[in-house]
């Protein structure tokens, strides 16, 4: 789902609403993005919800866009290299706003009888100021998390309408 605030932490009261509404329609697995931050993630029983997983490839914070003519040169002006400099050491390379560099690869094994298992891998989005790219990659000492399990620091308590399922 293309949902929530951008770099807000935890999702919107319409956020938890519509996913009460699909549980009861049914729908075990539940995966949201667009907040470009990690929000909260649950599973319950045969049901998972990830909020948010994350900044994936976008550039965290934008003094200019990218696209500005100012920064890398079009419409018939010259790249500033100061600038470039700027934009690629404040924007990509800012250890201030690490959260927003955050991500999660989610698996989920789903059968006809819901979710089965689902666990996580903990990314980073990264720079290469070689080739001017974004990237992701994992984190310091990444591993595979099971969600909701002991080394799972993030679960929060699932929303749902009935948790018996």
């Amino acid at each position: 789902m293309h949902w929530g605030k951008e770099v807000l932490c935890e999702p919107l009261p319409y956020q938890l609403h519509i996913t009460k509404h699909l549980e009861s329609l049914g729908v075990h697995v539940i995966i949201g993005s667009h907040p470009h931050v990690i929000q909260r993630h649950c599973i319950h029983g045969n049901r998972f919800v990830a909020y948010s997983l994350g900044n994936f490839l976008f550039p965290p914070t934008r003094l200019l866009g990218g696209n500005d003519p100012k920064l890398y040169g079009r419409l018939g002006m010259k790249p500033d290299e100061d600038m470039i400099h700027f934009y690629e050491q404040y924007s990509l390379g800012n250890k201030i706003f690490g959260y927003l560099n955050l991500s999660r690869m989610f698996q989920v094994t789903v059968t006809r009888n819901g979710v089965q298992e689902a666990k996580y891998f903990p990314l980073k989005m990264a720079f290469d100021p070689t080739t001017k790219r974004l990237h992701p990659e994992p984190t310091k000492n990444a591993k595979w998390i099971n969600v909701c399990g002991k080394q799972d620091k993030e679960c929060h308590k699932c929303h749902f309408k009935n948790n018996n399922s």
